[in-house]
């Protein structure tokens, strides 16, 4: 499938893609084409199910794998994957834990989180990659959150206790993130000292943020836990490529220059935005972080899911079937 340019389509060209993405089914890829330096991690956090009945299926069945508690569940725990690539083997594994967690109906839209983690190596120790990234993820965060809301169409509830957005703290120090000269720099201008916000940086060392290493990721917290393996698929596909695209030369840093300097978004209404279908920007992102039709129309079928604005909910509501 070749790439069209989405965010360029007007009139009936929108409408067909809008009729195409609606239509259309997610389906469980073999392969995402990653570069095998692509590496990342999954935590499914799930309730309503004891743990020790997950850790023995775990221990029998999955390499590797963990089946840990967290406190912030009620009833239930947390499977760690071990450090993934773009295997079909893993992939296989992935599907294995969905599929016994899916059998034994447990329960993911109370205050379960799917966190994900991408080796921060990804970036090779290069300021200049870290401060695109940063800024394009912030300038997107809100797209981003709808997006890993995954297959609901709200927030858990426990969102933003351990997953607090961190744009506005990004767009505060936008001055001192682009004059930044080297790694140590790009740490001081970044909120990263808190571990409870929509990106975790503490697992990282910026100083040694090249090294390939089994706790140096960058770890997003936002995505709503699921038990389907297309939909954490698709979310590390979203993610994978979000970092690696900083990296291509034709990355275009001015248009994120541009977003960020005519934004006159209040912080409380960016944060009503997280909630909201934002069109015109969902179409840019995919328009920058991929570089084919397909991974776009799988990201906005996730992101667009049910044009349905729901509020005053404490659970996260399930969106209508997203997959084959």
């Amino acid at each position: 499938m070749g790439e069209e340019k989405f965010s360029s389509l007007k009139g009936n060209d929108l409408l067909e893609l809008l009729t195409e993405v609606d239509n259309s089914k997610l389906e469980y890829r073999s392969s995402l084409n990653l570069d095998k330096d692509t590496t990342f991690g999954v935590e499914i956090e799930y309730e309503r199910w004891p743990r020790i009945l997950t850790k023995r299926f775990v221990n029998n069945y999955l390499l590797l794998w963990e089946s840990t508690f967290d406190e912030s569940l009620s009833f239930g725990g947390e499977v760690c994957s071990p450090i993934l690539t773009d295997d079909i083997k893993y992939w296989e594994s992935l599907k294995i834990i969905c599929n016994y967690l899916k059998q034994r109906k447990v329960v993911t839209t109370n205050n379960a989180g799917g966190h994900i983690h991408v080796g921060a190596h990804i970036l090779k120790g290069d300021y200049n990659y870290w401060r695109k990234f940063i800024k394009l993820y912030a300038t997107y965060e809100h797209v981003l959150f709808r997006f890993l809301y995954g297959d609901k169409i709200t927030a858990r509830k426990s969102l933003i206790k351990y997953a607090r957005p961190i744009s506005n703290k990004v767009f505060m120090n936008i001055k001192l993130i682009n004059e930044a000269k080297d790694m140590n720099e790009i740490r001081s201008a970044i909120p990263a000292k808190d571990r409870y916000q929509s990106i975790n940086f503490n697992n990282i060392n910026f100083l040694k943020s090249s090294l390939k290493a089994y706790r140096n990721t960058v770890e997003f917290r936002s995505p709503n836990s699921s038990v389907d393996e297309v939909i954490i698929q698709n979310n590390i596909n979203a993610l994978t490529k979000l970092i690696n695209s900083v990296k291509d030369s034709d990355f275009d840093e001015e248009f994120i220059d541009y977003k960020i300097e005519h934004s006159d978004i209040s912080s409380q209404k960016r944060y009503v935005m997280y909630n909201e279908i934002c069109l015109k920007d969902s179409l840019e992102l995919v328009d920058l972080i991929f570089d084919n039709n397909e991974d776009k129309i799988y990201f906005l079928k996730q992101y667009l899911k049910e044009f349905e604005e729901i509020e005053n909910v404490y659970v996260a509501v399930k969106s209508k079937k997203l997959t084959k």
